[in-house]
């Protein structure tokens, strides 16, 4: 039987040349010839941060552009009233 123990998300590990790595930590209890037993997992994230932070910074982008392009919609809307004045 396999029972959960814990997970850790993120953890940052020091490596020896000062560092970090961001990993992910699971572990549970297990049964080892009859004795309990604890395994870790560790996953190395440092690709899937990235990824993740292009991805929020897309998404600012993303609604900076919308914000402009309400605005410059509200711009013309008043300006096309004037050229039609003096068309």
């Amino acid at each position: 039987m396999v029972s959960f123990l814990c997970r850790q998300h993120p953890l940052s590990l020091v490596r020896r040349d000062g560092s970090s790595l961001p990993v992910e930590v699971n572990g549970s209890e297990v049964d080892f010839d009859g004795q309990p037993a604890y395994q870790f997992f560790m996953v190395e994230v440092t690709e899937r941060a990235r990824l993740e932070q292009q991805l929020r910074q897309a998404e600012k982008l993303s609604a900076l552009g919308q914000m402009i392009s309400g605005v410059a919609h509200e711009l013309n809307n008043p300006l096309a009233v004037v050229k039609g004045i003096w068309n």
